[in-house]
């Protein structure tokens, strides 16, 4: 069972991930926003991406792979 969850969270991260992975491309893709806006965007989705990662080492997930 123990399995399963894992399983289930490590595909679960690793598709976080890649949603955030996509905003953070679209934020640098965009020509709308002022630089300071991309920027407060950034920053919000790093963390994001950094409690994600933080999330996956913490449950012994390796989701760079994922």
């Amino acid at each position: 069972m123990k399995l399963l969850i894992t399983m289930n969270q490590s595909e679960d991260l690793g598709l976080k991930l890649q949603k955030v992975k996509l905003a953070i491309a679209e934020v640098n893709d965009c020509r709308f926003d002022t630089e300071k806006q991309r920027m407060l965007k950034l920053k919000a989705l790093n963390k994001i991406k950094d409690a994600i990662i933080l999330k996956g080492r913490e449950l012994s997930i390796d989701i760079q792979a994922a």
